[in-house]
């Protein structure tokens, strides 16, 4: 009897030391078992940090680099001139307050670099970057074949603003990564670009890489990100601030009006939608397509945009009164119809229409404008075409305004316009050494630039 109630108590006491020292725990704040706190505060000027918070780490990197799976990098209000903050490892970064905890990227190409699964940030200003290279190399934050980060209640500012110059930065660029989530981010100039960055893939395995969750509580220049996947019959709103389609089918954006952003609408893996009435400037890239096909471009109006349409293996595509600067259909982009559309040159690239490998594309009664003075000046080589290894193309009674027929109507009004293809004998980086190899013709050029709206 006495050795039952013996083991009882002792039994009791054991409970109790378990229980008090999770009270203990809790009051204390001891919260080793989800990893360490590290601290980092620009104010600091005694040096590394010695274990405590009162002398915390100068740099945010230098707080990434002494921080352990599992643990959190605490930041303290303030403006750090960091760039290619470099996340390598499992570990939470959280800024103080996301309106007074600034990195500035020092007009460098890139802010904050994540190459880890399971990484959290949130409570941060990014800001003051600069354009190099190519569209997915200029981010303020970059998510590398990653998955399951998580991304929420940042500001994005893209004030990388050059007079004359069309190009502009990504806020959030998720390359190869899958199951990120987004909420509660603002942007301003700037937006999402989700990009698969192998260019020798030629089917539709990385549909993975385009899955997120991404709701409107993300805002673009205060206007709602909507993002839809696996869906059909959807009705964009038209106070859209950008809109992402992923294996969306028999849908409509319409009435959507944008300025200062980087990628206004992209489409992933969608086909037979209806894109129309929409207007878009100050833009990196107004319409993003991503084997998608079948879909129709109506009454859309892009200005000042480096690339008002980029096509990726995208196929059967119809364009008809749009105002284009600068398109690109490129890597078997095939039997895409474009009818009386306006296209010119952008400030940015010297040329109208570009195709790459992409073949039985067809242009009638099109604008198609190439030699513009000042674009001369700045660009010094304007060309209304480019094409490169794109065969079986379609010219038909279009108007070109370096057509020489419009020189001398009556001798020479019935010569047709050449367009001359290019093959890409040799690459160099940063450099083509580019060989003519064929030629197509607008037999029938039109006399006078058509009325499109």
């Amino acid at each position: 009897m006495t050795t039952g109630l013996y083991k009882k108590g002792m039994i009791l006491v054991v409970i109790c030391l378990f229980m008090g020292a999770g009270v203990i725990s809790s009051v204390t704040g001891d919260n080793s078992s989800f990893g360490n706190t590290i601290y980092v505060d620009d104010d600091n000027i005694d040096g590394p940090w010695d274990g405590t918070q009162e002398h915390p780490y100068n740099y945010i990197q230098n707080g990434v680099d002494a921080a352990s799976n599992g643990d959190t990098v605490f930041v303290h209000s303030g403006t750090y001139y960091e760039h290619h903050i470099i996340i390598d490892k499992k570990i939470s970064l959280v800024g103080e307050d996301k309106n007074s905890t600034v990195i500035n990227a020092v007009g460098e190409y890139k802010g904050i670099e994540i190459y880890h699964d399971d990484f959290v940030v949130k409570g941060f200003t990014i800001g003051n970057n600069s354009y190099k290279f190519d569209w997915w190399y200029n981010s303020l934050m970059e998510v590398k074949s990653s998955k399951n980060v998580i991304i929420e209640n940042n500001i994005f500012i893209s004030d990388y603003d050059v007079p004359d110059d069309d190009n502009r930065i990504c806020g959030i660029c998720l390359i190869d990564s899958t199951n990120c989530f987004l909420q509660n981010n603002s942007f301003y100039g700037c937006n999402i670009l989700i990009f698969y960055l192998d260019h020798f893939e030629t089917d539709n395995s990385n549909l993975e890489y385009f899955f997120h969750d991404i709701d409107t509580s993300n805002k673009v220049n205060e206007k709602p990100v909507h993002y839809y996947k696996n869906c059909e019959h959807v009705d964009v709103p038209s106070d859209a601030g950008q809109v992402i389609f992923v294996n969306i089918s028999h849908s409509r954006i319409s009435c959507m009006k944008n300025i200062n952003a980087s990628f206004n609408v992209q489409l992933f893996y969608s086909d037979d939608n209806i894109i129309e009435n929409i207007k878009i400037n100050d833009s990196l890239s107004g319409f993003w397509l991503h084997y998608s096909n079948y879909n129709i471009f109506k009454n859309v109006t892009v200005n000042r945009t480096s690339c008002s349409l980029f096509l990726w293996h995208s196929n059967y595509n119809f364009f008809q009164n749009n105002i284009l600067p600068s398109i690109t259909l490129e890597q078997y982009s095939d039997h895409n119809i474009f009818i009386k559309n306006h296209f010119r040159a952008s400030r940015t690239y010297d040329f109208s229409i570009q195709l790459e490998s992409s073949d039985y594309t067809i242009f009638k009664c099109n604008n198609i404008y190439g030699s513009n003075l000042l674009l001369a000046m700045k660009l010094k080589n304007v060309t209304a075409v480019r094409m490169y290894k794109s065969h079986h193309t379609t010219w038909d009674n279009n108007y070109w305004d370096n057509w020489v027929g419009l020189k001398n109507k009556f001798f020479i009004r019935h010569i047709p316009k050449m367009i001359v293809g290019l093959h890409r004998g040799i690459y160099v980086p940063f450099q083509h050494f580019n060989f003519p190899s064929y030629v197509n013709f607008d037999w029938h050029p039109a006399q006078e630039p058509y009325n499109i709206p």
